[in-house]
């Protein structure tokens, strides 16, 4: 029984060793594996937009792929100076100018709802006073909010970026209750029978338990403040994607308008991965 106990104990390490040495290798085949099953509905979808532009059968002028790809190219990196493309090169600029917008908006957003959530889910009170307000002002579209913000706010950068914190605010809000809601009630007992106060309870028990849902909302949020950007951006500054898309919309340049929302749909891709990363590290899974 002994030596078949050793040699249990030698198998599983040198189950253990084959692992950690194939490892490394293994995990980079399925991330490479995983990026080449993400492109094929993109490259699909762009073959046969480019095939169909070929032959003259897209609707509403709507550019092919390879035209796209060129105003993108000059977009990025062509000559600022050029008086014969308004956009050339000032894209890094469009983007600086969104990027500050959404994070400003994104960190208001995150300060207020956090807290504001694990209140409402942790207290009854706040609950029935709070929640039929939040999910009532939720509903209503964020464009119906820019007369009130361009009348409180005025022309100015700071109601752009107060509409993004109001529509980024309520996903993260909403699922930090919920996921305070969720958290067993065992374990505000223990809690107490330790001797912790409300205030430790809320912060050392429930705002980790809840801290997997809270992620949810920080993704959706974070999406979201890149979907009201486009909105807010048309009121009160002059810079900006959603201000390019409008303008090139007012030029009839629908090159550029596929190219802002394609760099729309890639800076929110990879905000929405970044914080799903921070997740994934702070909750451990």
């Amino acid at each position: 029984m002994t030596t078949t106990l050793r040699r249990s104990r030698m198998d599983g390490r040198d189950d253990l060793a084959l692992r950690s040495s194939a490892g490394p290798a293994g995990w980079t085949e399925r991330r490479v594996g995983r990026l080449a099953m993400g492109l094929i509905v993109p490259a699909v979808l762009v073959l046969a937009l480019q095939v169909l532009a070929g032959r003259a059968l897209l609707p509403g002028g709507i550019p092919a792929p390879s035209v796209v790809a060129e105003t993108l190219l000059r977009w990025v990196a062509g000559n600022p100076k050029s008086s014969v493309d308004l956009y050339a090169g000032t894209w890094w600029a469009q983007v600086r100018g969104s990027g500050q917008r959404v994070l400003l908006g994104y960190l208001a957003a995150t300060a207020v709802a956090v807290p504001l959530g694990v209140l409402v889910g942790g207290n009854r009170v706040a609950f029935v006073a709070l929640d039929h307000v939040i999910h009532a002002l939720r509903t209503v579209p964020a464009p119906s909010w820019v007369p009130f913000s361009l009348a409180v706010f005025g022309l100015s950068p700071l109601s752009a970026i107060w509409l993004i914190a109001l529509v980024a605010f309520f996903p993260i809000v909403v699922n930090t209750v919920i996921g305070v809601q969720q958290v067993p009630a065992i374990y505000r007992d223990a809690g107490r029978m330790l001797g912790a106060s409300t205030f430790v309870i809320w912060t050392r028990v429930l705002f980790p338990a809840a801290l997997p849902f809270v992620f949810v909302g920080l993704r959706l949020g974070v999406g979201m403040a890149w979907i009201a950007v486009v909105v807010s951006e048309l009121i009160g500054v002059k810079n900006g994607l959603g201000y390019s898309l409008y303008q090139a919309y007012q030029f009839g340049r629908m090159d550029v308008m596929v190219a802002a929302m394609i760099t729309l749909g890639l800076l929110g891709l990879a905000s929405d991965r970044l914080v799903g990363a921070i997740g994934r590290s702070v909750v451990g899974r």
